[in-house]
């Protein structure tokens, strides 16, 4: 009786990642690089999270792959752009860099940029961050930072440690006041209930280039 021969194993190529879903992470990354708040290593993370909110896993060494890739891509587009800005072409970045600098060292208040991304995550997490001493709290988150890079404005956020109302409202007349000696133009009714804005405003932060 003849031997049975076995076929060969059949290989299955991986499905190629949809077209669709990498033009969606493009899009995002675009975004999260414009606002210069992570250095080109710290950009995989948020790359491959993108992934993960198309339905990949961030694991995948294919995904890792190709978070790399579209952070090579856009960085390189990025330092190309900036390279034909003019020297203050960051000039509302830096003001409000070194308002919230003078706000934590004289003020009481403890303030983080580009700080979660949403307000919801932002105000429950910004409390944690106070050190022994402060009153209040300010920071802006990175869909803040994103809408400030297409011209809106940038959207402060701020509260009082105790959560009173007329204390969250003295700290909004701090940060404003301090927001405004920087040179900056700024947009606050007084109501405790509402953020802070800072605008017109051109915000063109600058990547963070590791040496």
């Amino acid at each position: 009786m003849p031997h049975a021969t076995s076929s060969p194993p059949t290989t299955t190529e991986p499905t190629p990642i949809d077209e669709d879903a990498i033009d969606n992470v493009k899009a995002g990354a675009t975004g999260i690089i414009s606002t210069a708040a992570y250095t080109k290593a710290e950009l995989l993370d948020q790359i491959t999270y993108l992934f993960h909110h198309e339905r990949y896993d961030s694991n995948d060494p294919r995904i890792i792959a190709e978070s790399r890739r579209i952070i090579d891509e856009l960085w390189q587009a990025r330092l190309e752009q900036q390279a034909t800005w003019p020297a203050d072409a960051d000039a509302g970045f830096q003001r409000v860099k070194r308002a919230f600098e003078i706000l934590a060292a004289n003020k009481g208040i403890v303030t983080r940029m580009n700080f979660c991304y949403t307000a919801q995550s932002g105000d429950a997490q910004i409390q944690r961050e106070a050190r022994v001493g402060d009153s209040g709290w300010a920071y802006f988150h990175m869909q803040d930072a994103e809408r400030a890079v297409d011209g809106g404005g940038l959207c402060v956020r701020y509260g009082a440690l105790s959560d009173v109302d007329a204390e969250t409202a003295e700290v909004g007349k701090t940060v404003v006041q301090v927001l405004r000696d920087a040179g900056l133009r700024v947009v606050w009714n007084g109501r405790p209930q509402m953020v802070i804005r800072v605008t017109p405003l051109s915000w063109r932060p600058r990547l963070l280039v590791e040496e």
